[in-house]
């Protein structure tokens, strides 16, 4: 059975990581029946403007659009998907560069940066390269204490491991497949970021979840390796009903087991809920992993415990922090560059091309 989306479906189009910065952009080129706008120009050209067009023109009509959102500035667009016209928008310039594969027959590339007066532009050339440094320079520190965060989280993991009951594990999660996946004609797994360090802190786009998804399972896990185990037995489990999935990657262990799980065709998703993402509206069902825990155990490792989770606070606090610092340098780059737009040309060029992208006479 196919559920209906109720309210905004976004996703993140791609997220700094503890291993770099990941996007999953190239899932999105979904063969030949797909095509693929690929925008290209500098910051303040217009491209979240041109984006917002297409959206706002589309969601007229009453189809179906998923939002890509920029984790750096939420909720800023970076990309569209269009499933019902097989198409997508995709911002493709760094630091989440995307080239096509094959240019013109699977991808076009639309670049935004004709109604940009490029003397006015080169003016401001020593204040715009600073600003850009700067942006590489924080981005580059965001993600080292990412990967920082990621050796604390699983340096908690390994603690909490012998304390944790696996096998016991496993047969919920088997309980929990059996019950709630059932056998699919096909699907396949995509890949995506629910969740993203932003500047305003760990966001988790739960709107999503509850628009795809209305009957929500929640695993309550602070420590994340009862979650781990869980989430990735039940992945096997969807993957072997053949059920589509969307799976979403933690950003500090992007190849690790998925937070989320989201299966839309059956309306039913498993999520984690911890101190950093807070699952605190009206759900299906709660299991706690302390069911499967050796308190005892757990106690005499408390100390330790209890150090690594404020180290690993104080290090996404600073993650944070950068990710302040990244937004602010480049709505800097924006506005500086915006004032070198011809409004007027640039108003014209993003309606012609947002038309075209919806099918419509420019």
């Amino acid at each position: 059975m196919e559920y209906a989306e109720q309210g905004p479906v976004r996703f993140f189009l791609w997220a700094c990581t503890g291993q770099g910065v990941v996007g999953y952009q190239q899932q999105f080129c979904c063969g030949e029946n797909w095509q693929t706008y690929i925008l290209k120009s500098g910051p303040g050209t217009g491209k979240g403007r041109l984006l917002a067009a297409v959206r706002d023109r589309l969601v007229a009509r009453g189809e179906t659009v998923q939002e890509m959102i920029c984790p750096l500035d939420p909720p800023a667009l970076d990309g569209l998907l269009i499933p019902q016209r097989g198409r997508c928008v995709l911002d493709g310039t760094a630091p989440h560069p995307l080239e096509p594969r094959y240019w013109e027959i699977t991808e076009r590339l639309i670049h935004l940066g004709q109604a940009v007066d490029v003397q006015r532009v080169r003016q401001h050339a020593a204040g715009i390269i600073a600003a850009t440094d700067a942006c590489a320079a924080a981005q580059d520190q965001l993600c080292r204490q990412l990967a920082q965060a990621a050796a604390l989280k699983q340096e908690i993991k390994r603690i909490v491991r012998p304390c944790v009951a696996a096998a016991e594990v496993w047969q919920q999660a088997d309980r929990l497949a059996a019950r709630e996946i059932p056998p699919a004609a096909g699907g396949e797994e995509q890949r995506r970021f629910l969740s993203a360090v932003t500047p305003d802190g760990v966001t988790t786009l739960y709107s999503t979840l509850q628009a795809l998804c209305p009957r929500v399972i929640v695993l309550q896990d602070e420590c994340g390796e009862v979650s781990a185990l869980l989430t990735g037995r039940l992945l096997h489990r969807a993957a072997e009903a053949r059920q589509p999935v969307i799976a979403c990657r933690c950003t500090l262990e992007p190849e690790e087991t998925p937070e989320h799980i989201l299966l839309p065709g059956i309306g039913t998703a498993f999520t984690v809920s911890n101190r950093w993402h807070r699952v605190d509206f009206p759900v299906y069902r709660r299991i706690h992993a302390a069911r499967f825990t050796d308190a005892e155990r757990l106690r005499k490792r408390r100390q330790r415990l209890s150090f690594l989770r404020r180290a690993l606070r104080e290090t996404m606090d600073q993650a944070v922090a950068a990710a302040q610092s990244i937004r602010e340098r480049h709505r800097l780059l924006e506005q500086t560059v915006e004032q070198a737009v011809d409004p007027i040309e640039s108003e014209r060029l993003m309606q012609k091309i947002a038309a075209e992208i919806v099918l419509e006479s420019p």
